[in-house]
C-alpha cells in the first residue's frame, strides 16, 4: 500500500509542476538515526527513500513537505520561544490563550512565573509530553503551522503525527503514522491535516 501511496503522491506533485528531491540514501537515513538517536519507521523511511520531500521553493498550495536534510526536532524549532525566552508581547498573547483551545486541540506551552526570568523576557514551558521526540517534516502556510512526527529509539513506539501551531500554542493529532498522513493528503487534501 505504501508504494501505491508514494506513486500517487508523486503523480500529483509532478502534475502540479512541483520539484521533487532525489530519494534519500540508506547512508543518509542511517546518519539521521545516529545523529538523533531514533529509528525511522518503515513508512517514513520509504517516503524519504522514494520522494524525499519537495525541493525548496515548491509548494502544493500552501503545503510543503520537507527533505530529510531539513527535518529537525520540534524543540529546536521552538527554541526561541520555549526554552526558553520570549518577547513580552508574545508572553501576553500566550497567557491569554488558555481558555480558547480549539475543539480537539491541546495546549503546547504555558508561561512560567515572571519572577524566574530576567526583566526583558518571559519564559514558557512545553506541555506536549515527550516533546523532545517530535520532529518537524513539513509545514502549512509558510510555517504558520508545522507537522511533526513522534520518533524514538524503538520501531515499536507510537509514530503519531501532530499539527502544531506555535502561535497560539496549540497542537492536535492528525494521523497515526506517515502512511495514514499520506493517504489523507492524497484522498482529501493537505488542508484537512492542519
Amino acid at each position: 500500500m505504501l508504494d501505491e501511496l508514494l506513486e500517487a503522491l508523486k503523480k500529483i506533485w509532478l502534475a502540479k509542476g512541483i520539484g521533487i528531491n532525489n530519494g534519500a540514501t540508506k547512508s543518509e537515513l542511517d546518519s539521521f538515526e545516529n545523529k538523533f538517536h531514533v529509528k525511522i519507521p518503515q513508512d517514513m523511511r520509504g517516503y524519504f527513500a522514494t520522494l524525499n520531500g519537495m525541493q525548496i521553493g515548491y509548494y502544493d498550495g500552501a503545503t510543503r513537505l520537507w527533505s530529510l536534510e531539513e527535518v529537525r526536532p520540534l524543540t529546536d524549532y521552538l527554541a526561541p520561544t520555549a526554552g526558553f525566552s520570549i518577547p513580552p508581547v508574545m508572553h501576553h498573547s500566550i497567557s491569554n490563550v488558555p481558555d480558547r483551545l480549539w475543539a480537539g486541540w491541546h495546549r503546547l506551552m504555558e508561561p512560567t512565573s515572571l519572577d524566574q526570568v530576567e526583566p526583558s523576557h518571559n519564559s514558557v514551558r512545553l506541555l506536549l509530553p515527550d516533546a523532545e521526540h517530535y520532529f518537524l517534516f513539513g509545514d502549512y502556510l509558510y510555517e504558520g503551522s508545522v507537522w511533526v512526527i513522534h520518533l524514538s529509539d524503538s520501531l515499536e513506539a507510537d509514530n503519531s503525527i501532530l499539527s502544531v501551531y506555535d502561535f497560539p500554542g496549540q497542537y492536535h493529532r492528525v494521523a497515526d503514522n506517515v502512511k495514514g498522513f499520506l493517504a489523507q493528503y492524497i484522498a482529501e487534501s493537505p488542508d484537512t491535516l492542519i
